[in-house]
């Protein structure tokens, strides 16, 4: 029972930790084209047709972890099964962004006072997006959670009767390595977007006259007693 609630724990937290990194990656890919010249060929978009689709799953699919909680070979199978939605996903996400960003048309212009630091943006997106091994990833998931499966099951398919918290801790454990593993990078994502975005804030500042190079300055250091 206890690890029956550990793992209804860990389905509640993950729901909204994934909730809230989609909605900071939709902001992100906004900020990575400029406002004079964005896409704007939806139709052309790779994978268009199967993007509100992924997303309805992706809700039901929490909706059925939260429903079949105790039932772990069940909740395995759909863990299985959202991975490999996931893996869908990721590959529509790296697939447009390296599309758009070798787009001629959507490059920013060279009027445009921001081009800089969008393609800095740009640069960190394809180091996240594209060149982390997030398909990796995803798939040492889907053998975490097989193995939970032939946990489950072994008593059954082999004989061998294994404790029945162990396909529990085997799922909470790949959730918990995929979780800390997606915070570190995103870590690193996000410290990076913020070195940009407060460059670029003080150069809007200096451009209207706000701020001035002396007001940037490191300050000198304090003298000694």
């Amino acid at each position: 029972m206890g690890a029956i609630a550990l793992l209804a724990l860990f389905t509640f937290v993950w729901y909204f930790l994934y909730k809230r990194a989609v909605r900071n990656e939709i902001e992100i890919v906004t900020r990575l084209y400029s406002k004079f010249n964005p896409p704007h060929d939806w139709e052309s978009m790779i994978g268009r047709s199967w993007a509100p689709i992924l997303a309805v799953l992706m809700t039901l699919t929490f909706i059925a972890l939260a429903w079949f909680i105790d039932r772990i070979q069940i909740y395995c199978v759909i863990l299985m099964l959202m991975g490999i939605q996931d893996v869908r996903g990721n590959s529509f996400v790296r697939r447009n962004l390296a599309k758009h960003f070798i787009d001629q048309r959507y490059v920013p212009l060279d009027s445009d006072l921001h081009k800089p630091f969008i393609m800095r943006r740009r640069e960190i997106a394809e180091e996240y997006w594209i060149n982390r091994p997030h398909i990796e990833r995803i798939g040492l998931m889907i053998v975490g959670f097989m193995l939970a499966f032939l946990a489950a099951i072994s008593e059954q398919v082999i004989g061998i009767k294994v404790w029945k918290e162990v396909p529990y801790l085997i799922v909470i454990f790949t959730i918990f390595a995929n979780e800390v593993t997606m915070v570190r990078w995103r870590r690193l994502r996000d410290k990076a977007l913020e070195t940009v975005d407060l460059e670029q804030e003080h150069a809007d500042r200096r451009r209207t006259g706000e701020l001035t190079p002396e007001m940037t300055a490191t300050p000198p250091p304090a003298p000694s007693a």
